[in-house]
């Protein structure tokens, strides 16, 4: 990788690593819009045999209805699992040509539901906490604030425990290892935290700034709200790509 402050400071790696291999990088948004469009399906799906009002709902029982739901979910943790898989081996396949096999992905699915299981537990270990704990007026500006860094913990733990996977194609003790990472090893992914900042701020600035000209200049405001909408969905989507590499390369270059 080349030296300097950018390569060093704003993700000039990540971007040397995704022109080195362009093909791989595009096969990675393909499958995004992949898992994209069979969720959308899935969900379509259940809200078709998911009964709408209490009529309805006489025609399946509160087990059935649960057993429905709990079979979603797994469904679609074992789809994202699938396709992230996927992406991984595409991103290993920047560095070295490995083939991509499947034995690894049940364990990799075991991965994402225990990630899920604790993510889950924390976030109604502190619902519990707050409403038990604070007055009700106050319960949620607390949720709020606690919200950015529950947030923040579970999007890092997640992608570090999958770059470790990736690394090493292994599945032992990665969330062991993740979780020492994430806490011990801050500097050596910090610059996607710093790189997320600067590209928030700007979309920020950008949003702003068409505010004013919305009423200086008599811009219409509908159109705007529907272009900002796609540009900053497709702005936070490039954000969490380039993200997904630049925790990769941070394992990378530890381990």
């Amino acid at each position: 990788m080349k030296e300097g402050w950018f390569y060093r400071n704003l993700y000039g790696d990540v971007f040397t690593y995704i022109l080195k291999k362009p093909l791989y990088a595009g096969a990675m948004v393909v499958l995004d819009g992949i898992f994209l469009a069979v969720w959308l399906y899935l969900q379509r799906f259940i809200a078709v045999v998911m009964p709408q009002n209490a009529g309805q709902s006489g025609m399946l029982s509160s087990i059935g209805i649960f057993l429905l739901i709990a079979l979603d979910f797994f469904i679609l943790v074992f789809l994202y699992s699938l396709f992230k898989y996927c992406i991984l081996h595409f991103m290993r396949r920047m560095d070295k040509s490995v083939g991509l096999k499947f034995d690894k992905l049940m364990h990799f699915y075991g991965i994402n539901l225990a990630l899920i299981a604790i993510f889950t537990a924390f976030y109604l270990s502190v619902g519990g906490f707050l409403q038990s704990g604070l007055r009700t007026e106050f319960v949620r500006t607390a949720a709020m604030i606690i919200a950015v860094p529950y947030l923040l913990f579970s999007y890092t733990w997640l992608n570090i425990a999958h770059s470790l996977f990736a690394k090493s194609w292994g599945t032992s003790k990665v969330l062991r290892n993740s979780f020492s990472f994430m806490f011990r090893k801050i500097p050596s992914y910090r610059s996607v935290y710093f790189f997320s900042a600067a590209v928030l701020l700007a979309l920020a600035t950008i949003y702003y700034l068409a505010g004013i000209g919305l009423g200086k200049f008599g811009w219409d405001a509908g159109a705007f709200v529907r272009f900002f909408a796609v540009f900053s969905s497709i702005v936070l989507y490039c954000l969490m790509a380039l993200n997904r590499i630049g925790f990769y390369l941070s394992v990378k270059k530890v381990h």
